[in-house]
């Protein structure tokens, strides 16, 4: 219960961060043409909400041994594009905690199913995502 209460403020302020509404450059799978979004008007938003988001990572996180062994707790730091399609692109570690812990917060946004676009003037948009995850023994 206490690592379910954890996830969700930690959801909710990386939902609530006050970025601007600029596009920011991109890499990767993303064509420089299409702008991605910081604070579209609304937001991505993973399919069942935010109960289905707190769900489905305090379900899947599989705590590295590694770490578990060292003691490592702390919390991982990712940025990722969801485009207008609802895929997840452009995966970055903003800020690590272990290589083992980085690279289990990066498998499971990559297990995550396809989200709902963000929308801008009523069209569907590409939006920068943080998304903070949390390792406590």
């Amino acid at each position: 219960m206490k690592k379910l209460i954890l996830f969700i403020s930690l959801v909710v302020m990386s939902w609530a961060s006050g970025m601007a509404q600029n596009p920011v450059s991109n890499g990767g799978n993303i064509s420089e043409s299409e702008p991605v979004m910081e604070k579209p008007e609304k937001l991505a938003q993973f399919p069942g909400g935010m109960d289905a988001y707190v769900r489905f990572l305090s379900s899947n996180l599989q705590y590295p041994e590694k770490a578990r062994h060292e003691g490592v707790q702390g919390k991982v730091v990712l940025q990722f594009i969801v485009d207008k399609n609802g895929y997840i692109r452009n995966i970055k570690v903003l800020k690590s905690l272990s290589p083992e812990c980085d690279k289990e917060a990066i498998r499971m946004v990559k297990a995550m199913p396809r989200w709902f676009a963000a929308e801008n003037g009523g069209q569907k948009v590409n939006c920068l995502y943080t998304c903070p995850i949390t390792f406590r023994l």
